[in-house]
């Protein structure tokens, strides 16, 4: 249900993403729109506003010899244009005399303190790290003529917005970027549910991050740090003090021309609503098929939140209660058997969701091999989870508190533990450590019998997503976008130490151990038997004579990894200091550092999967 019906390339899905800023915003009809661009204009944005209007196009440099009328325009939109021009605050006071009295401009911009320049990204000018985060101070004025611009914080903007005479602003906040907007929020809305679950971020310069973006924004959020860290804003100044009455958008122009979505949430006179549109025209008929569905799963006694469809708008109130994710977590750190009914119930809601069939597909009966799938669904809602849901938890009715909504697909003949396999993993995968070590996913997995064909869940879950995301096309541009997890960590690690103490131990980690004088000069030892033991056996296990893998985990003493044998950390004692060659495989090292020091061993070196070491066979 997920599939587009057409084929389509990296670059044609590439190439609307710059839509991804504006399409969101809600353009009065038959307006007069002001385009200013900077060196060329972008087709995919001109486009989007010859949708909304009457367009006309200028470069900024050309535009104090245009001459264009005064008082004339119901909109003036630019992007980037306030970074990249030598003025900007006499740009925009041209702007303000070219406006209607109701007109509004909207400005894309970067945020010089954006929370990927402090994770490592490079300034999009100066290519390097954190320039913008000092405000360019190392920068000769020579430095300033010769790169393309600069970005503003949030303040800086707002004064020369103030200066140029526009008094009224408002601020969107923009994730990930201007150029690949997916997330985007109003300066008085903060995200409620956790963005680690659903936000991928996207970099100039990805091979120089050194933390996980992602992860951050919850304590961001907690500590109303959020929107001054934003990426990046689209600012809306109007004259007459009205905006935009958006307060979050969701784009999701990477899932093609048949699945590409706006969810927005607005607010009109104190009332708030969800509107969903279709970003083209072959979406239209998604949203009465989501309405369907909304009303096939209410017909089978599943909660769901009143919708309809209103020309080509889906249309739901916005329900203030809390996303089930979040409370189902809150609620095992209260009472863990109320978190297992809890999910009992969910569970039941999808057997209950659809008719039971016997009708399996070739596919999935040659996949299970003779294994027992349960119960098979003839629809089965793949977006039953409880990101797509809400919990009211002052309703009596258990079955009642779970209230379903954006039940976009299904999979026909499909097994009902594949959609809860699905529900779990999404629980599961965030930031808090806390609710996992209460109960782990895994028992969940064997409460609702999901381990016997686990394989297939992963697999069917895999691609969904793969399919809706058009991830199998878009591989080579997330390839340039996203962080290498092994790069990441190698450039997190640099940051721990100098260059020299990094080279020794991370670098040079076979620096005073010959190889062809393995076990008679000095004995190899490699604390840890995990991963990173796995990889480090693979890569130099056929040169390296390994002596002993030592382990903190007692139950694994006695035993063989790879025909190597695995003892405690204490025959460190029995080995003279001069004979023994010790290499922590631990990613989590800080731990097995502190406890080799506190046995008076400061000799030590640290594998690293993500350097380039001499001799290693690659995967």
């Amino acid at each position: 249900m997920a599939e587009n019906t057409t084929a389509v390339s990296c670059d044609e899905l590439v190439k609307e993403f710059s839509k991804g800023a504006l399409v969101w915003y809600n353009f009065k009809s038959d307006c007069n729109i002001l385009y200013l661009y900077n060196d060329k204009e972008d087709a995919a944005v001109k486009e989007l506003l010859q949708q909304k209007g009457t367009v006309t196009l200028c470069s900024c440099i050309k535009l104090a010899e245009a001459k264009l009328e005064k008082n004339r325009y119901d909109y003036i939109v630019g992007i980037d244009i306030i970074e990249e021009c030598q003025k900007p605050v006499e740009l925009l006071k041209a702007c303000h005399k070219m406006l209607k009295s109701s007109g509004r401009i909207v400005l894309g911009t970067e945020n010089r303190y954006a929370i990927k320049y402090i994770c490592g990204d490079r300034d999009p000018y100066t290519n390097h790290n954190f320039d913008g985060i000092e405000n360019y101070r190392r920068m000769t004025a020579a430095d300033r003529k010769d790169i393309g611009g600069r970005c503003y914080s949030m303040a800086e903007l707002k004064a020369m917005l103030e200066e140029a005479g526009f008094h009224n602003d408002k601020f969107y906040s923009v994730m990930p970027s201007l150029e690949e907007a997916q997330l985007v929020y109003a300066q008085e809305y903060t995200p409620v549910e956790e963005l680690a679950m659903r936000y991928f971020p996207l970099y100039n310069y990805p091979d120089s991050v050194f933390l996980e973006e992602q992860y951050l924004y919850t304590d961001l959020i907690k500590n109303g740090m959020f929107h001054k860290m934003a990426n990046a804003y689209i600012i809306e100044c109007s004259l007459d003090g009205t905006h935009d009455e958006t307060l979050h958008a969701t784009i999701s122009l990477d899932r093609g021309n048949d699945n590409a979505l706006v969810t927005s949430i607005c607010e009109h006179d104190g009332v708030k609503n969800v509107y969903k549109k279709a970003v083209y025209p072959e979406g239209i008929e998604k949203l009465d098929i989501m309405q369907d569905n909304q009303d096939n799963l209410r017909s089978r006694g599943i909660n769901v939140v009143e919708s309809h469809v209103d020309g080509d708008v889906f249309i739901m109130p916005f329900v203030d209660a809390p996303i089930a994710m979040n409370e189902l977590k809150e609620i095992a750190k209260r009472d863990l058997d109320e978190y297992l009914a809890a999910m009992d119930v969910m569970y039941e809601l999808i057997l209950n969701s659809s008719e039971h069939t016997d009708v399996i597909s070739d596919k999935d009966k040659n996949s299970a091999d003779g294994r027992d799938l349960g119960p098979i669904l003839s629809k089965g809602y793949i977006d039953m989870m409880p990101l797509n849901c809400f919990y009211d938890k002052g309703q009596k009715n258990p079955k009642d508190r779970f209230i379903y909504y954006d039940q976009e697909f299904y999979w026909e003949n499909c097994p009902a533990k594949a959609v809860m396999y699905r529900a779990i993993t999404i629980i599961y995968d965030g930031t808090d450590k806390e609710f996992e070590r209460i109960i782990p996913k895994e028992k969940l997995f064997e409460r609702y019998g999901l381990n016997e064909c686990s394989d297939m869940w992963i697999r069917m879950s895999s691609r969904f997503t793969e399919v809706l995301r058009n991830q199998k096309e878009l591989r080579p541009y997330y390839e340039k976008k996203r962080t290498d997890g092994r790069i990441l960590y190698t450039n997190r690690e640099k940051v721990n130490y100098s260059t020299k103490e990094y080279q020794r131990i991370f670098i040079d980690i076979f620096d005073g151990f010959n190889i062809e004088e393995a076990g008679k000069e000095k004995k190899l030892i490699l604390f840890g038997s995990g991963r990173f033991t796995e990889r480090f056996l693979f890569q130099f296990g056929n040169d390296c004579p390994i002596y002993s893998i030592i382990d903190n985990n007692s139950s694994k003493w006695g035993t063989l990894m790879n025909g190597v044998p695995i003892n405690s950390p204490d025959i460190l004692y029995d080995i003279p200091e001069k004979e023994r060659h010790i290499i922590i495989c631990i990613k989590g090292y800080s731990g097995v550092v502190s406890q080799l020091k506190s046995m008076g061993i400061e000799d030590y070196h640290i594998y690293d999967p993500g350097n380039d070491y001499p001799n290693k066979r690659r995967q």
